[in-house]
Order: structure tokens, then sequence, then C-alpha cells
């Protein structure tokens, strides 16, 4: 009997993956990128791999590297919208809020529902001084998520950037109102 090999692979690298994935979780983030390597020799477009090898490298503050790798897992798989979400997280903090909300915009296509995206995109708006264009995304994400902290802190956070004072204590009584020990 013949097994089917491209099947066996795949059966492999995820139980790789979700190997390595346990390793990062729990602090071994040497062990995890050893199995990430290991994937991506074989599989070089491993989106996947590619994409928990980018956040163990952001872990460790090599942002270049971080991005490097996204961009290649985005690459390799275009409607990945974890790794989208994650590039675009990354922009966020590399200071380039513009092309984060284009990767953000790329995972909405794919996940049109998700209000973490439309969160996100509120945040990255605010950062780049598109306060309408925030507070739009924030009543997106708030309406596709209503039971979201993050996403009635992030609208909250988009109302005070624009002065608009009393709706940004409305915003953040809602998100205390989901999670009382959130930090505001």
């Amino acid at each position: 009997m013949v097994l089917n090999q491209p099947n066996e692979r795949a059966r492999t690298t995820a139980r790789l993956l979700e190997r390595a994935i346990h390793l990062h979780r729990h602090g071994d983030r040497a062990g995890a990128r050893t199995i990430y390597r290991k994937i991506l020799r074989k599989d070089p477009e491993n989106s996947d791999a590619l994409n928990f090898l980018a956040m163990a490298a952001h872990q460790e503050g090599d942002q270049e590297k971080a991005i490097r790798l996204m961009r290649k897992a985005v690459a390799s798989k275009p409607d990945n919208t974890a790794v989208l979400k994650n590039l675009g997280n990354l922009m966020i903090e590399a200071e380039d809020p513009v092309q984060a909300v284009q990767y953000y915009r790329q995972a909405i296509k794919h996940e049109p529902g998700d209000a973490s995206v439309f969160a996100n995109v509120c945040v990255a708006y605010r950062h780049a001084d598109e306060l309408e264009l925030a507070i739009d995304a924030g009543q997106q994400a708030v309406q596709l998520g209503p039971d979201q902290k993050f996403a009635w802190y992030n609208l909250g956070n988009a109302f005070r950037a624009n002065r608009q004072y009393s709706r940004a204590i409305r915003a953040y009584r809602k998100a205390l109102a989901l999670d009382p020990c959130l930090t505001i």
C-alpha cells in the first residue's frame, strides 16, 4: 500500500507547526524557531510558519525581520487574514499607519464581518490623524462586535482624539461594562 505522500506531508507539517506553537506560547521561542525553520526548509512559502517566525522576531525586538517575514507570509497566501492583521499591527508599531490600513483592508475583503479588524483600522486611522475615518471604523467595529471591549475602547480613543469627550466617555463606559478590569 502506498501512502498519499502530499497528505502525509501536510499532516506532518501540521503536527510540527502545532508543536512549535505550543513551545512558542509556553516561552520556548528558541525551540519554536527551530521547528518553524525546519518547516520552512521543506516548504519555504508556508504562510503559518512564516507568520509565527515573524512574531518570534517581533517579540525579540527585530522589527525589520518581523516585517520582512510577515510580508513574505502575505505574498505566499494573500487571503490569510491572521497574517494580514499581524502585518497591519507591525506597521502600526513601525509608525506607518497608512500601510497598516492597507493590510487591514485586505483582511476585511476576506472577512468583512470581523469586528477586530475594524477596531484595528480605527487605531490606524487615529495614528494617521484621520479622526473622522477612525470614528467611522470604530463605529463599524462596535456594530459588528457590540460585545468586544477593545472595539469600544478604540472607538472611545478616537472620540477623545477628536475632542468628542462625552461620546468618548460613553464608549469607555461600554468597554468597562464588558470588562471592569480594563485599564483606560
